[in-house]
């Protein structure tokens, strides 16, 4: 892994940290590899979903205009907060 990858993914972990929002999955946990001598991999715990938007998509259920008006709203609040955190 090299030195940009560990920064965009503690990046990533500090934005999920600082979210509480209902349309962001929430981060649980960051589980430390052991021995940390063999790091390569890092495993985060988040919140249980029922499914998630591939899953939705990929199930061939016909989407209706008003289950895209919903995943289109969640999406750009999600979006929006993003952007606030970032600032």
């Amino acid at each position: 892994m090299s030195v940009l990858e560990t920064k965009r993914i503690l990046r990533e972990i500090k934005f999920l940290r600082a979210f509480n929002h209902e349309n962001i999955v929430k981060l649980k946990d960051i589980l430390n590899p052991i021995p940390r001598a063999y790091f390569k991999e890092l495993y985060m715990v988040f919140e249980l979903m029922e499914s998630d938007l591939h899953q939705i998509l990929a199930s061939g259920q016909e989407l209706t205009p008003e289950h895209i008006q919903v995943f289109m709203y969640q999406l750009l609040c999600g979006v929006k907060v993003k952007r606030e955190v970032g600032k």
